[in-house]
């Protein structure tokens, strides 16, 4: 319908977030970048207050202006990563997530993975803290 703004898209989840007191502050999609970036200027600035760090759960660094932001207001940053590759990106995504691993490895944030090769590829092998995953995965394992 023209003139009526379309509703951000929710997550499943709002439920049973808010069902223990937990809020859910939504973020434009990445793909409208002004806005994204204006969402999450305005996040960061309205909850320096009330958090002391922003946890990024991230697929690759080819985004990182949010990063970025929660550094420019003073927060702890904790980067996670799982994965050790890009599959289905752009060219373009590839190599802002190689320039970023390179200018994200003198910062300061805790960086999380699941793996020495998904240290390797997201973090250039800085010192990151390796988190096992919680599945046991030979209990999925092909047969």
């Amino acid at each position: 319908m023209p003139g009526v703004p379309k509703k951000r898209q929710d997550t499943i989840h709002r439920t049973a977030i808010e069902a223990v007191g937990g809020r859910v502050l939504l973020i434009s999609p990445k793909r409208k970048m002004l806005r994204n970036l204006l969402d999450w200027y305005k996040l960061l600035k309205e909850q320096r207050n009330n958090a002391e760090a922003v946890y990024f759960n991230l697929y690759s660094l080819a985004w990182i202006f949010p990063i970025y932001l929660a550094k420019l207001f003073g927060y702890r940053v904790i980067v996670h990563a799982h994965n050790n590759d890009l599959q289905d990106c752009s060219k373009l995504q590839q190599l802002a997530h190689k320039i970023f691993v390179k200018t994200t490895k003198h910062m300061d944030v805790l960086r999380l993975t699941n793996s020495s090769l998904s240290s390797a590829f997201f973090f250039d092998n800085s010192t990151s803290e390796l988190i096992y995953n919680a599945i046991d995965t030979s209990r999925f394992q092909f047969n």
